[in-house]
């Protein structure tokens, strides 16, 4: 008996009855997300054929400014000393500049690809936390660079914030990192940018068993990736405890991942310090790096962080490091 007449009946639904939406729901949240991967498949390759050089492999290099210098004289003083252009122009942007720059044009101009580095901190202070980006939140200022980067309509690198597991404290958590980088991949497709391969770039000790990490746990998917990204660093001496390590040694795991995963493989920075008790030590690691490079097929570019920050990893920290350094830019393996 029903003593409220404002009350509403309730009909009985049988157990068919009551199971049916939930399964017309799955149904339709199934078919998305096999569309989307279908999709997301389909666009990982769409990028242009210019950004993979094929059987050789890009030289490409983040130049730090000395004093008096700005960004593209750094980058043509050391083109001068080694005899030749670089390939590719790899720059860090923050999160509210409006990439694409003026940098980026004067690298087409003058026949270099650029490479972004997009971190998801502010210039001036600040940051966006992965999960915000994830969220879609931040969708009307990812709009708006997709429009940018399909306007610019020149072949593009662009990476999310490289090594993010050393930003876990503030961003967020890996599982937010990897939803971020699947939100601005799709946001991007969503506005029909196809001058931009997507690189997903991590530290190379992730890619090492001893180091407990799992990459997958960062990894947004072989629909979201066209490129897999390392940052291959030979720590020896600066870093109390390590010991010196080839080049191979160091980016073996990262290579093995992206052969897995049918991605090429970019090394998006590496570097190496002098040996104070061996000279010619660090000239020779170039070469070695360069022997390397030529058995795996599955690279396809080497960047060098020519910078010094904390350590010196300039490229001419001493005449034969130079020297060593121009060998490999000079050889035809690295002229696609």
């Amino acid at each position: 008996m029903i003593n409220n007449p404002a009350q509403k009946v309730v009909p009985v639904l049988s157990a068919a009855e009551t199971r049916r939406p939930v399964l017309i729901a799955a149904f339709v949240l199934v078919a998305a997300l096999l569309l989307e991967i279908t999709l997301g498949a389909v666009s990982a390759s769409a990028y242009p054929a210019s950004l993979d050089p094929g059987s050789k492999a890009y030289f490409g290099s983040v130049v730090g400014a000395r004093s008096g210098e700005n960004q593209r004289e750094a980058l043509q003083r050391v083109e001068g000393r080694i005899g030749r252009h670089f390939d590719i122009d790899h720059v860090y942007y923050m999160w509210n500049q409006p990439i694409p720059l003026s940098q980026q044009t004067w690298d087409i101009q003058t026949g270099r690809i650029p490479f972004i580095n997009w971190n998801a901190g502010k210039k001036g202070g600040g940051l966006v936390t992965w999960r915000a980006i994830a969220s879609g939140s931040q969708d009307a200022w990812i709009r708006e660079r997709a429009d940018a980067f399909r306007a610019f309509g020149a072949p593009i690198y662009l990476t999310f914030h490289h090594e993010p597991e050393n930003d876990l404290s503030r961003f967020g958590t890996a599982a937010d990192y990897a939803a971020a980088f699947r939100r601005i991949v799709t946001v991007f497709r969503s506005r029909n940018v196809t001058n931009v391969a997507f690189v997903w770039t991590m530290m190379s000790w992730t890619f090492n068993s001893r180091s407990g990490r799992n990459p997958l746990s960062y990894y947004p998917g072989d629909a979201y990736v066209d490129m897999i990204g390392v940052d291959s660093y030979n720590w020896y001496p600066g870093r109390a405890g390590d010991e010196w390590r080839t080049f191979q040694d160091i980016t073996q795991p990262a290579y093995d991942f992206s052969v897995a995963h049918g991605r090429p493989l970019m090394v998006v920075e590496y570097g190496v310090m002098e040996d104070p008790s061996t000279a010619g030590r660090k000239a020779q690691w170039f070469v070695d790096t360069l022997a390397t490079a030529k058995r795996w097929p599955n690279l396809i570019a080497l960047m060098y962080f020519d910078r010094t920050k904390k350590y010196r990893w300039d490229t001419d920290s001493s005449t034969a490091s130079a020297n060593g350094y121009r060998t490999i830019g000079v050889d035809p393996y690295l002229n696609p």
